[in-house]
């Protein structure tokens, strides 16, 4: 007796179509099986067997599995949904799914519209939708999603099998703003900049990255911490200035000479004037700018730049 997930390869568009809906995570494939994800979206789409030796009998299901998380909030939604794909030696099938967590996590009852049994020739297919919340509220911590899959045939249970993703742990913190966020923390976000149409930031963002001795944004492993505009300086305790407008008060102040070398790039329209930005960019907590008593996180020893 088994339930074991299917190899990765094509399935039928049909099948795949049949689990679709409007409302989708745009990660989701509707023709392959894979698993992909983003920063705030993950979908898996698989197909589960349920198989039994004596009698033989065998069912196949194909689900689609949506996890979506918000920078905003301490929530984690799911949405699963389960439609038959074959079915021999059985009159129905079902394959049922509790959903667990590890970690500073508390997860709610399941909504579920549809049935999860299905007889040979059902269309139908069923969306099972479930919250996590993220219970710690302070600092950070990582959140461990994980599933019990529990296989039927003609109504006898077949197997028990347990999966989990390591590369969609969760993570939750109240780092950026004052409010919870959790994010897919596996996910690396990458910038890719367009040397074509800005020649001129390409060439300063690669002598930044080869030249300076700490080689910042080509090592990888060390992302910046994004820094909210919303968030104000500490000092004065009634400022309404922002900790944004402060990091770059501070580096690139007005009065800073700028100098006659740096010519503006032919690419750039009329419209175009100078600019005085640092590295690392002003709206990150690693900006030189943020003295280490506001919550600096290890200011690299950045020179200030210039940029037209």
């Amino acid at each position: 007796m088994t339930l074991e997930s299917a190899p990765e390869e094509q399935e039928s568009g049909a099948s795949a179509r049949a689990l679709a809906s409007a409302g989708d995570t745009g990660t989701c494939s509707i023709s392959t099986i894979s698993m992909t994800y983003t920063r705030t979206r993950a979908c898996i789409v698989e197909e589960v067997h349920v198989n039994r030796v004596d009698p033989v009998k065998s069912a196949g299901f194909t689900y689609r599995h949506e996890i979506d998380t918000d920078p905003r909030t301490d929530t984690i939604t799911q949405t699963l949904a389960i439609g038959p794909k074959s079915l021999s030696g059985a009159t129905t099938a079902s394959l049922d799914v509790d959903f667990h967590c590890r970690g500073y996590c508390q997860t709610e009852n399941p909504s579920q519209s549809g049935s999860t049994t299905f007889r040979l020739g059902d269309l139908h297919k069923a969306v099972i939708t479930q919250k996590t919340e993220w219970t710690k509220g302070v600092d950070s911590s990582v959140i461990t999603p994980h599933w019990s899959f529990t296989g039927k045939l003609d109504g006898v249970k077949v197997a028990d099998v347990t999966a989990e993703k390591s590369e969609l742990d969760v993570r939750c913190d109240v780092d950026v703003m004052t409010t919870p966020g959790c994010v897919f923390s596996h996910c690396r976000p990458t910038c890719t900049m367009n040397h074509k149409k800005y020649p001129a930031a390409a060439a300063h963002a690669w002598l930044v990255q080869n030249k300076l001795p700490g080689h910042y944004g080509l090592r990888g492993h060390e992302p910046l911490a994004f820094l909210a505009d919303d968030v104000l300086v500490p000092v004065p305790s009634d400022s309404k200035k922002t900790l944004v407008d402060h990091n770059r008060d501070t580096i690139c102040p007005t009065a800073w000479k700028r100098s006659p070398l740096a010519t503006m790039s032919p690419e750039l329209g009329a419209n175009d004037v100078p600019a005085c930005d640092e590295f690392p960019f002003a709206a990150s907590w690693q900006s030189a700018a943020i003295p280490k008593g506001w919550g600096a996180r290890t200011p690299p020893r950045s020179p200030r730049v210039k940029a037209a």
